[in-house]
């Protein structure tokens, strides 16, 4: 739902759908792994979101960077993301 929502240019739903998901699915599944990069992208790439989302984002990726495991490129890129932004 959210990806159609981003392509039909409704970015701003999108980032609440992604985040509800995230939200509700938390960062221990691959839904809400995948929904917090997304939202992710919308707040940082294309300056979605206000103070809110910026600073729920943040502490995700900071969440995200201290589990082990193999897909943490793109945690850490964004994280770096928000130090420059």
């Amino acid at each position: 739902m959210a990806q159609f929502l981003v392509v039909c240019g409704k970015k701003s739903l999108a980032l609440k759908k992604y985040l509800e998901v995230a939200d509700y699915q938390g960062l221990s599944t691959t839904a809400g792994w995948s929904a917090c990069l997304e939202a992710a992208k919308l707040i940082l790439v294309e300056k979605q979101g206000k103070a809110r989302s910026k600073s729920l984002i943040f502490s995700y990726l900071q969440a995200m960077v201290k589990y082990n495991g193999k897909e943490l490129f793109l945690p850490y890129f964004l994280l770096g993301k928000t130090k420059i932004a």
